[in-house]
């Protein structure tokens, strides 16, 4: 699998997290090449201030079937924490699906068709790493719906 890492630096430098970022990017192509045929990627990793999940400190994003982002925030206090909870490298899985369908029957254009895509590269990136769900892919409560 042929992917290439573009930094992303106008908005900050990432030298000091560039190695572990790097490696994170790694773990998610050696797991992917397992299950998928080989295709080439292009992956944008920048630093924006608040442009996260604030939970993690981090974000994805999918454009194309040739190109997705990561967006770190190392000033958010959960980003140190994303790097070694496997944060980067599920996140990076859960875009590479959606490139992967971009290629294919496509994200959708209604609510329903965007929760089955989110969905299942949810449960991609979770199978890859037999992770348990992320915050966001689990119903509320009435309490905590409160």
């Amino acid at each position: 699998m042929d992917w290439q890492v573009h930094w992303l630096e106008a908005e900050g430098d990432l030298a000091p997290w560039r190695e572990r970022i790097a490696a994170e990017i790694e773990l998610a192509r050696t797991a992917v090449a397992g299950v998928l045929p080989p295709f080439r990627l292009d992956i944008l990793v920048e630093r924006v201030t608040g442009a996260v999940i604030p939970e993690v400190g981090t974000a994805g994003r999918a454009y194309r079937p040739s190109l997705c982002g990561l967006t770190v925030d190392p000033l958010n206090p959960n980003f140190a924490a994303s790097l070694d909870t496997g944060d980067i490298r599920r996140t990076i899985a859960h875009e590479v699906h959606h490139c992967r369908r971009f290629a294919g029957p496509g994200y959708g254009r209604t609510l329903g068709e965007a929760i089955v895509s989110e969905g299942l590269a949810g449960q991609f990136a979770g199978t890859l790493f037999a992770a348990p769900p992320e915050p966001w892919e689990c119903a509320l409560d009435d309490t905590a719906l409160r």
